[in-house]
């Protein structure tokens, strides 16, 4: 049997300095930012496993975002409240989560 996933997709802005953070720089950023908020991501299988976090849509270098979406999975479930604080705290200036919900 496989291990249960809990999908959350959260809406964030990217502005002020982290205007220059690069896409693939924004992914690592997010991922290193859940792990220092104890955050329990799944991670992919393989040779190298990475986080499963995901964004829809690559943000421009250089330019400041709104509402951007992406996904996290995350091994067990958690308050949708308590995820999005902690993990805003381990962010950058510039990058804040407006919203994070459940995807059942």
């Amino acid at each position: 049997m496989g291990q249960v996933k809990y999908t959350y997709r959260f809406d964030f802005a990217k502005g002020g300095p982290s205007i220059y953070i690069s896409h693939l720089d924004l992914l690592r950023l997010l991922g290193r930012a859940a792990r220092r908020a104890e955050l329990p991501v799944v991670l992919t299988e393989g040779f190298h496993p990475r986080m499963k976090i995901k964004l829809f849509r690559a943000v421009k270098l250089g330019v400041e975002a709104d509402c951007e979406t992406g996904e996290i999975v995350l091994k067990e479930r958690r308050n949708e409240n308590d995820i999005r604080k902690s993990w805003q705290k381990e962010l950058p200036a510039g990058i804040v989560i407006q919203r994070l919900t459940f995807i059942p």
